[in-house]
Parts: structure tokens; sequence; C-alpha cells
């Protein structure tokens, strides 16, 4: 009521001569006023296109960052000169080295034969009980035979174990969306995986809808729901909003999540409780 009441305000100031013509021009202010606050927009993102996740990223071998090594200069200014070793010179002139002398002692003429003769008796003597004494000791002593040193075996080269290369994704089920009526409809091929890690994902590929504010991502009980109580039951699983109106696309399902217990996949419109499309999930063949 109020915006009639500005717009009549307005037409008084306009001043128009008969009341009938300036009735019709709030009346066509008025309707080009609400039809410009009537029109809505929509957030979803047009087209999109994810990968096929994987389930680990490969190893990556370790690798140490070298130091830069900083250049060694080569010159006068870098090289380490040597201590110079020197050398005690003996001056020849002023040392002088003094030889030996070696007196050798004659014999003297006046020894007397007897004695020489009892003193070489004696120490043959010795000689035979030393010998006597020690039996062995007059034997050569064998050298002991060096056994051959066998070297040691090498030990067999440890071979790098090959990298585990992660198991791709295996598809547990699968659907085509359907032709709902000729404001909503969908196409591309829904896919619900489970990666080596026990993890499951829904992807969607070559993947097109119509046009709408507020499309969900739901799995349903339903086999191929068409109203709100189809598509809720008694259980769903809302798995966010619609990423992008086309293009491949993945979904997280909650972990620990039954997947035999849902049946289609569905795009729910919230706004409007429509549903856009639904695609029913059978056994994915290997």
């Amino acid at each position: 009521m109020k915006y009639v009441t500005r717009l009549q305000s307005i037409g008084n100031a306009l001043s128009f001569p008969y009341p009938l013509l300036r009735t019709i021009v709030c009346g066509m202010l008025l309707l080009v006023f609400l039809s410009n606050c009537g029109g809505q927009t929509t957030s979803t993102v047009e087209s999109t296109d994810e990968g096929f996740p994987t389930t680990a990223a490969e190893p990556v071998a370790p690798t140490t960052e070298a130091e830069d090594a900083e250049p060694t200069e080569i010159g006068d200014a870098t090289a380490t000169p040597e201590p110079e070793s020197e050398t005690p010179t003996t001056d020849t002139d002023d040392t002088e080295t003094a030889e030996p002398t070696e007196r050798v002692a004659q014999p003297s003429a006046t020894v007397d034969s007897n004695a020489a003769e009892s003193t070489e008796v004696a120490a043959a003597t010795e000689v035979a009980d030393v010998s006597a004494e020690t039996p062995g000791a007059a034997e050569p002593t064998e050298p002991a035979a060096e056994e051959p040193t066998v070297p040691p075996a090498p030990e067999a080269a440890a071979t790098a174990e090959p990298t585990p290369v992660p198991a791709e994704p295996v598809a547990q089920k699968n659907g085509t969306f359907t032709f709902v009526d000729n404001l909503h409809f969908a196409n591309g091929v829904a896919t619900i995986y489970q990666s080596s890690n026990g993890s499951q994902f829904l992807r969607f590929e070559s993947f097109e809808v119509s046009d709408g504010p507020g499309i969900y991502v739901l799995l349903s009980q339903h086999p191929q729901p068409r109203n709100e109580a189809e598509v809720f039951g008694d259980t769903h699983v809302d798995l966010g909003e619609l990423t992008a109106l086309s293009g491949n696309q993945n979904y997280d399902i909650p972990p620990g999540t039954d997947i035999s217990q849902y049946q289609s996949v569905v795009l729910y419109c919230e706004p409007y409780a429509q549903v856009m499309s639904s695609a029913q999930l059978f056994e994915a063949q290997p």
C-alpha cells in the first residue's frame, strides 16, 4: 500500500489535468516497479570438469637439497702456503767430528801358552753344558705354514622393492538420469565408487541438468521418486548442493553409509520441492 501512495504522490507532482490519465500513469509505474522486484537469480555454476579421484598419492622419493658449494678461487690469494721446512745446516768449518779411535790391544808375547789352552778347554766345556741342558735349541725351527686367506663372499645386492601402485576405485552401482518433463530433466551417468581404503564417492559423467535454483544431490530409497514424499521416504542421504549445471563432478558419501539401502540418485530443487531428475541405481557390471 505504501508503494501505491508513493506513486500517487508522484502522479500529483506531475500535475496531469485529467484524473483518469493520472491514474493510468500511476498504474503503469506500479507494474514496472513490481516487474523489476520480482526477478530471481540463481548462483549455480554453469559448468565444471572434476578429475577422477585417486585413493592415495604416489609415494615420492625423499630428496635431499644439496648445499650450493662455494666456488673455490684458484689463485695466489686462495692458495695455502706450505711452511718451508728449515733444514739445519752443519757448518763444516765450526763443527769438527771426532772420529773414535779404536785401540786394539795387542796380546803380549809373554802370555803363557798353558793358560791359553786351559781357557779354550773351559769355553768348550761351557758350550757342551748349555747344549745338553737345551736339547731343542740346536734344532732349527720350521716356519709355521700360513693358511690361505679366503676372501669373504660378496653380499647380495639388496634389490629395491617396487612401489605398489594404488588400486583404482571399483564401481559399485550406477544409473542414467531420466526425463521428468519439458522443464525438469537431466542427462548423464551417476556411479558410486568404492576406493581401496574403503571410502565411497558418487561421480557424475557427461552430466547436464536443466536450470533451477537450490538443486541438491540426494540418495533415495525409492527407485524413481517424483514427489517430496517419495524422495525422502523413511531415510535419505544429503550429499550437498549441486556443484554445476554440467560437467564431470564428484561427491563424497559419508563414511558408514550402506549404499545397498538406496536405489536412486535424485536432483531435488529445494525452493520449489521439485524433482529435477533421478537415476535408478543398479549393480555395476565388471
